[in-house]
């Protein structure tokens, strides 16, 4: 019996049929000892998934927009430190994103993230990519 049965109050019949339950619905479980066998076990899996299909993980998943408006703010909030809220402020201040991304220096956003943090993104606008 694993050790986890030992030290809690976990009735072993309700963790095998939450198992049961995802195994239902098509998701696989792969139990592991400890917290660094799960992460050689994650890495593994990654790399094998890497190596077969030759596809790599997305730095910024598509996300699918029903609106024109959340593919704006989605569009904004994508930079450094920006997020949802911020990204918001800027639009309703800058009206669209094309003019919000060419007059950066006029967002009100960038003097309340502070000097280093508005400096992040300038630089990500700004520089050539290579």
């Amino acid at each position: 019996m694993p050790i986890v049965y030992k030290f809690s109050h976990i009735n072993p019949s309700c963790v095998l049929g939450a198992m049961f339950a995802l195994a239902k619905n098509g998701i696989s479980i792969m139990p592991t000892i400890n917290r660094h066998e799960t992460v050689i076990a994650l890495c593994t899996m990654a790399k094998a998934e890497q190596t077969e299909t030759g596809s790599y993980p997305k730095v910024h998943p598509m996300k699918r927009t029903k609106t024109v408006k959340e593919s704006q703010v989605f569009l904004i909030a994508s930079l450094p430190f920006m997020g949802k809220i911020r990204a918001v402020s800027v639009l309703e201040d800058c009206k669209t994103p094309l003019y919000a991304l060419n007059h950066v220096d006029d967002w009100k956003v960038l003097k309340e993230l502070g000097q280093k943090r508005s400096q992040v993104i300038k630089t990500v606008l700004e520089t050539p990519y290579q």
